[in-house]
């Protein structure tokens, strides 16, 4: 495909195609920074191989300068490069055959609050009293990628682990919010404008939601109610992608795996959350009506201490290399004997006991 072609595609996939939007000095640096922004996600979702380098790249960041009529398109766009550069430095962590320093995870949970709180106040989902903006689909999928961001930046936490794997309070929380914005979509039946990658985005908060079990009737049929949005979504989405009829295929099998390995494994150990340089609450600047589930970050506060036969060991103790190396997409093929489920008879409990 010629450069050209690439360049077209690759607006058109931000809906920048419109040359009135884009003066002509910005842009070749706009077509630049769609296709990083397109590499960044096809490594991030499906484990590719990179085409284009974050650290090999000198396409400098967008600014608003770069559009002849700025708009709130150009912000998102600008913001989704922001993410886009997040979400390509947890895959390359996720991926080096390396040990992840406690600093490189700190640095991650840090560049997320840092973009969620220092939005432009036009693609913000709730104005400074707490209401609702009206609704804006381009924005509401740019914090959809940013809740996806959250799962995956978590899911560093247990690359290296040989103990389970298991769902963190902000991953189960981001699951949350992203089905609530998923579910806003639905309603106003805009799916066909979602692009392949949302296969991807379903898959990741899919895993926090089946991994979680609420003792509450009203908090099971929340969490009924998200994973039944994720499914629709999907299904609609299927006649178009064929990535997304896989995606449901896969759901499937991992929720019958966890359904029976809930039944089978009847309890795990307690789990505290592991201590965090960042508040978990600075990850969520929104407000409790939201979802249901934010409540849950009351729990989180980052002076609570692990019990001592739960303390996570430094990272440089493990020297497994086969434990290394894994695409995203490889960690939802794992055994399921490596996760614990998340129940709610203790603030942070994690274990398998009921049916879902």
């Amino acid at each position: 495909m010629s450069h050209v072609m690439l360049e077209s595609e690759a607006l058109k996939s931000h809906g920048l195609a419109q040359r009135k939007y884009i003066c002509n000095e910005g842009r070749r640096g706009l077509s630049a920074a769609s296709l990083l922004n397109n590499d960044s996600l096809q490594v991030a979702c499906w484990g590719r191989p990179p085409r284009l380098r974050q650290k090999d790249s000198d396409v400098r960041p967008p600014t608003i300068e770069d559009f002849e009529v700025p708009n709130t398109q150009s912000l998102v766009f600008i913001e989704t490069t922001k993410l886009c550069t997040i979400l390509a430095r947890i895959a390359e962590l996720y991926m080096e055959r390396q040990h992840i320093q406690k600093a490189e995870l700190s640095s991650i949970d840090a560049a997320l609050c840092e973009w969620v709180n220092n939005l432009p106040e036009n693609v913000e989902l709730y104005n400074a009293a707490g209401q609702r903006k009206s609704y804006y689909r381009p924005a509401s999928e740019m914090f959809i990628q940013y809740f996806v961001a959250i799962v995956m930046s978590q899911m560093l936490t247990y690359k290296e682990r040989d103990r389970p794997w298991r769902v963190s309070v902000p991953s189960r929380v981001a699951a949350s919010c992203a089905a609530f914005l998923y579910d806003e979509i639905l309603c106003r039946e805009e799916t066909v404008f979602l692009l392949s990658n949302h296969g991807f985005f379903c898959l990741a908060i899919f895993l926090p939601l089946i991994c979680h079990h609420p003792q509450s009737e009203a908090e099971r049929a929340v969490r009924e109610r998200d994973i039944a949005t994720i499914y629709s979504i999907l299904n609609r989405m299927r006649d178009r992608y064929g990535d997304a009829g896989m995606v449901l295929e896969k759901m499937t099998n991992l929720r019958d795996a966890v359904e029976k390995g809930s039944r089978q494994n009847g309890g795990g150990p307690d789990f505290i959350l592991q201590e965090s340089d960042v508040q978990a609450k600075d990850l969520f600047p929104f407000p409790l009506d939201m979802c249901s589930e934010i409540n849950l970050l009351s729990v989180t506060a980052p002076d609570q201490q692990l019990p001592r036969n739960d303390v996570s060991q430094p990272l440089s103790e493990y020297n497994d290399d086969g434990l290394l190396g894994f695409s995203f997409m490889d960690f939802f093929e794992l055994d399921l004997n490596l996760f614990d489920f998340m129940v709610d008879n203790e603030p942070n409990a994690f274990s398998a006991h009921d049916d879902f």
